[in-house]
Formats: structure tokens, C-alpha cells, sequence
């Protein structure tokens, strides 16, 4: 068991649901993933993901998702702490709530 995987999770979801993200959720991949998504017509549909680096337990990359699912890398790299503000702020874009039809 990857524990600080486990807690990062936790404080990825807690921080995103403080921060009124409330329609995101967090998962764990089994490899080295936090997986950031929303529930979109029963589907889950991924819009961030955080790939642990074997360097370094609490080092992430950071990637974003598109509507369409495509996966672009983005230039970040760091810890949680440092790659949420990131997300929310400059790439906030992937996570707001989509329109519903």
C-alpha cells in the first residue's frame, strides 16, 4: 500500500471540496495516480490527474483532461501543496461544472 498516495488523496478531496469544488471527486489508481473527475450523465469523467515521480513520494506531475478525454502533460511538477493552487487557479478551466442539456 502506497500510504502517501492514500494521503494525498485525502487532502487533494478535502481541499478541492473547501474550495467549493464540490462536484469533483478523487480516486486512486493503482499506479501512482490521483485521479481528479466529476459524475457527467452517470460517467465519470476524468479532469485532472496526478502522477506520483518515483524520485520522490510527494513529488506529482501534473496532468489535465478534455472534455473529449484527450490527456495533455502539463509543465508543472511538485508537491500537492504546490500543484493545486496551480490547478485551481491557472488551469481552472477543466474544472468547472459542464452545462447539463
Amino acid at each position: 500500500m502506497n500510504f502517501p498516495l492514500y494521503l494525498g488523496h485525502t487532502f487533494l478531496q478535502r481541499t478541492l471540496h473547501t474550495m467549493q469544488f464540490t462536484h469533483l471527486f478523487v480516486r486512486v489508481k493503482v499506479n501512482k495516480q490521483l485521479v481528479v473527475y466529476s459524475v457527467e450523465d452517470g460517467k465519470e469523467a476524468p479532469r485532472a490527474i496526478f502522477t506520483q515521480l518515483d524520485r520522490g513520494l510527494n513529488q506529482y506531475t501534473l496532468k489535465i483532461v478534455g472534455p473529449k478525454g484527450t490527456h495533455q502533460l502539463t509543465p508543472f511538477i511538485g508537491t500537492l501543496g504546490e500543484l493545486i493552487p496551480i490547478l485551481t487557479t491557472k488551469l481552472h478551466f477543466v474544472l468547472i461544472r459542464w452545462i447539463e442539456n
